[in-house]
């Protein structure tokens, strides 16, 4: 019980200084995007660069950190185009939005700007996945549009180009953490599939058994006792899939 909650307590830990890094980077990713652009205005230019750098430097990092390849998209191509390719598309589009908006209103109005993304999740979740939520869910989003709609009326420096860009952008990322959670449950839909499928279609090959025959050479007891193997033989662990994280699909 006390190694449990060791473990748990860990592993929050482990979460916390994970979101820790994430902000800090980000934060401090934003300020450098913002220098560059004053002094080199070409946010395309900078979105393919700074894209090219993660692809270059993801390579190492996931050799140190013992990342284990995604053996699912060598074994199906479609999967790869039909998934990974939209969304490396829409990171392109929303990163190139958001550094459109660093470009032309301040990093602390594009982030007030980017503060709306649980609106937006909570709206595409809606249309796509099919997910209701609480009344208290959207109640809490109404001081998220009350604050952006203030932020953008005292705004100094504000810009109409920089505030869609901002818009588009947490628009693109809510949309893409959507579209990597149901692309997630659906490679889980399809590996369901793929262990029912060859059980059912050998069904019709077995031999028909006469349960007088059956009753001559067994007892009632081994018989259950072998039915019930097969059954936890052919049925898919729920561990399997419960245990399956977003780097596996």
């Amino acid at each position: 019980m006390t190694s449990h909650r060791h473990s748990l307590l860990f592993e929050c830990f482990q979460i916390g200084s994970l979101c820790l890094v994430w902000y800090s980077s980000s934060a401090v990713g934003n300020v450098i995007v913002k220098e560059l652009l004053e002094v080199f205005p070409f946010p395309l230019t900078v979105t393919l660069a700074q894209l090219l750098s993660i692809w270059i430097l993801c390579v190492p990092l996931m050799q140190v950190w013992k990342v284990p390849p995604p053996e699912y998209l060598h074994q199906n191509r479609i999967y790869y185009f039909k998934v990974i390719i939209p969304l490396a598309i829409g990171k392109f589009l929303a990163q190139l939005s958001s550094h459109v908006s660093l470009w032309k209103v301040p990093v602390s109005y594009s982030h007030t700007i980017k503060a709306t993304m649980p609106l937006f999740t909570v709206v595409l979740s809606r249309l796509i996945l099919r997910e209701k939520q609480t009344s208290t869910i959207y109640l809490t989003l109404i001081p998220i549009v009350v604050g952006v709609v203030i932020a953008s009326v005292t705004e100094l420096s504000f810009n109409m180009t920089g505030l869609i860009s901002a818009l588009l952008s947490t628009f693109g990322f809510s949309l893409q953490n959507i579209y990597s959670k149901k692309a997630k449950y659906d490679q889980r839909r399809i590996q369901h599939k793929e262990t029912i499928l060859p059980l059912v279609r050998s069904e019709p090959n077995l031999t028909p058994l006469k349960h007088d025959d059956l009753s001559s050479s067994h007892t009632p007891s081994e018989l259950t006792a072998r039915h019930h193997g097969l059954l936890l033989e052919s049925r898919p662990s729920n561990d399997t899939y419960g245990n399956q994280t977003f780097k596996d699909v």
